[in-house]
């Protein structure tokens, strides 16, 4: 981790060997301006159940855009998969690891490109959200368009308007039965053949959606407030939080919502810091880790990682994986050694 941060994680499950597997992508701390060259990234490998020697693989990568990372796949078919904005791929399992530049980011008949903002696994499956309402699913080694039902406007035909054309978030409940969230109030739902465009009460940029285990979906928008619904009937049950939050999650019968150093928990009907909880508080400790949250491929552990720290909850007990406040850190600047 020297030189290195944490900007996403994920949790990965075995079949063959059933062991735990956790990943984390990582970006080197550079000085230089516009990100030019391009930062260096790591995928940080850790298998839990092996012995220290042969417990972390890292491979690294150059050229890559602001990543995004997913663990997805049944049980022969498992894989890692990070992608970047502009849809360089990365997919890693025990057998191999491969990296893919064929990505086509033009859009036929557009002035703008595509661009991927968030992977997310659903059902088994990795799918990608993205710039012109555009989605794609992981499948055959390859993302491939999944946006049926979602028209271009003229406006995106063009090139122009493209910030109000941004997907955000996705989730679902089943592969037939999934939301996307994104610019103006958007919110899209796939019933197993085509998306559609829902109504919404709102026209605020939506961040992050959640299918909850509860059969409900939260949306919160860029206020950090928080909906709850589904179809087209929502309802607004906290005005503002003032958090633009990065991911959501149900877990352990409570949606969680964070941010870099914000854990806010929905518990009787109002937002409460992870730390305040009235019922299984997370301890002070752990708030350093709060930024990032993924779950187990079972949805019996969660995942947490900040920037600089990382810890797992399993509904009982946290532990804290690594906090590398605790360590030296060096900024490499121009230095750009593999």
């Amino acid at each position: 981790m020297k030189g290195y941060y944490f900007t996403d994680i994920a949790y990965g499950f075995n079949f063959t060997d059933f062991n735990d597997t956790l990943c984390f992508l990582m970006e080197e701390y550079t000085e230089e301006p516009h990100r030019d060259p391009l930062p260096i990234q790591r995928f940080l490998f850790v298998y839990l159940d092996e012995p220290i020697e042969s417990r972390f693989y890292c491979p690294t990568a150059i050229d890559f855009h602001y990543s995004s990372l997913a663990f997805g796949g049944m049980q022969n078919d498992q894989e890692f998969v990070v992608v970047d904005t502009v849809g360089n791929t990365f997919s890693y399992n025990k057998e191999t690891d491969d990296f893919d530049f064929s990505f086509d980011a033009n859009i036929p008949g557009a002035e703008v490109s595509r661009t991927i903002r968030k992977l997310k696994e659903i059902s088994g499956s990795v799918y990608a959200v993205g710039g012109a309402f555009r989605i794609y699913k992981r499948e055959n080694n390859a993302l491939l368009e999944f946006s049926e039902g979602i028209g271009l406007a003229p406006d995106i035909l063009s090139g122009d308007n493209v910030i109000n054309s941004r997907l955000f978030d996705i989730d679902g409940f089943s592969e037939t039965d999934m939301y996307a969230v994104g610019s103006v109030g958007s919110v899209f739902h796939f019933s197993g053949k085509k998306w559609e465009l829902k109504a919404f009460p709102t026209n605020m940029d939506l961040l992050t959606v959640t299918c909850a285990g509860e059969g409900k979906v939260y949306i919160s928008d860029q206020k950090g407030g928080l909906w709850v619904g589904r179809g087209d009937n929502w309802t607004k049950i906290i005005e503002e939080s003032g958090t633009n939050f990065l991911d959501s999650v149900w877990f352990d019968g409570r949606l969680w919502c964070s941010h870099f150093g914000v854990m806010e928990v929905l518990e009787e009907g109002k937002f409460v810091s992870a730390d305040e909880l009235k019922v299984r508080p997370m301890p002070q400790e752990m708030l350093n880790a709060c930024g990032r949250i993924r779950l187990s491929f079972d949805r019996k552990k969660m995942l947490i990682c900040s920037d600089k720290a990382a810890a797992l909850y399993d509904g009982s007990t946290w532990s804290l994986l690594v906090d590398s406040s605790n360590f030296e850190q060096k900024k490499y600047g121009k230095e750009r050694v593999i």
